[in-house]
């Protein structure tokens, strides 16, 4: 496990490889989303279009968060982030897609 960073230490920034899944259809169950990359710390926060999120650390290397399409009411493409204090890493798209023509309410 790691600790936090004492408050007079430089606060490396975080970078993102990837994020898995990257996707998923509205109205689908949620998930939990992993992101892999470097400097990810205990006090790490996963960004979901600009909102913190309850955030796992797992490794150096890889954090996690639950996303919810189950909620989800827009389809397109949100930017997911990790923080490390001030310091922001580059950003990943996560997309939500239209609900399947099966789940949805309209009838024809």
């Amino acid at each position: 496990m790691s600790t936090p960073l004492p408050p007079d230490v430089e606060v490396p920034v975080p970078s993102i490889s990837s994020i898995t899944p990257s996707e998923a259809a509205i109205g689908d169950d949620d998930v939990v989303m992993q992101v892999v990359g470097e400097n990810f710390f205990a006090d790490s926060v996963i960004t979901f279009n600009g909102g913190d999120e309850p955030t796992t650390y797992e490794s150096e290397t890889q954090l996690s968060t639950t996303v919810k399409p189950s909620t989800a009411t827009t389809p397109g493409s949100y930017p997911v982030t990790v923080k490390n204090g001030p310091a922001v890493s580059n950003a990943m798209d996560f997309t939500f897609n239209e609900a399947p023509a099966s789940r949805s309410k309209k009838s024809k």
